[in-house]
């Protein structure tokens, strides 16, 4: 009967990714080799092609992306843009999994691998407050190498469009997210309700974040 079926999709993600733990001991490697997972979560994250004799962490030189690909869960996939490179494939549960250990990914975005989003009615907006998270996450992870700038094609690894646009090259910085407290004005400044709180401050928009429009915009 359709009705004795587990609806909750926070209830049957949950269930599947403990199944999951339990067969391939995802959380025991994931505290073992945690600056390790953190690279991987990294090079999955910004899809950079990498070849196979890389290892990812200074900590465990021996473990290469070969080795890994080998002797654990890693799975690559070959580079089409970079022809003998591969890019990091994390499956979903694993990467949540990873998360529950590593704590890189937060806010929103973290909650996004548990979310119901047949029960939210206000998922458009936790959808927009993620993809500005997403936004944020990426940018920060590249300027955490000590980057300052990058090209639009490697920010936006597998983008398609024309290849002076690709090539352009912008400057970084590190971004954080806030929610708009109005529509997003013609002037120079608006008003935020930082981290969804009631309490309202006016700031720059150029000065480094990542604004999620406000409702109705």
């Amino acid at each position: 009967m359709l009705r004795d079926i587990d609806m909750n999709t926070d209830r049957v993600f949950g269930k599947v990714a403990t199944s999951l733990d339990t067969y391939y001991s995802i959380t025991t490697f994931a505290e073992t080799h945690e600056e390790l997972v953190r690279a991987l979560v990294r090079l999955c994250i910004l899809q950079e092609p990498s070849p196979r004799v890389l290892a990812p962490s200074n900590q465990f030189p021996a473990l290469t992306l070969d080795v890994l690909e080998r002797d654990t869960h890693t799975i690559l996939e070959d580079s089409h843009e970079a022809p003998g490179k591969v890019l990091v494939r994390i499956p979903f549960f694993f990467l949540h999994l990873y998360n529950t250990t590593i704590d890189e990914v937060r806010n929103r975005l973290g909650s996004a691998f548990l979310h119901d989003w047949v029960e939210d009615h206000e998922w458009g907006f936790f959808f927009e407050r993620m993809i500005a998270e997403y936004e944020a996450l990426r940018t920060n992870l590249l300027t955490s190498d000590g980057r300052e700038a990058a090209s639009l094609g490697d920010i936006y690894q597998g983008a398609v469009g024309r290849a002076e646009t690709l090539g352009r090259i912008v400057k970084l910085k590190r971004l954080s997210v806030v929610a708009s407290a109005h529509r997003f004005p013609e002037w120079g400044v608006l008003t935020v309700r930082e981290q969804e709180q009631e309490r309202e401050q006016e700031l720059d928009w150029r000065s480094g974040f990542v604004i999620k429009n406000a409702d109705g915009a």
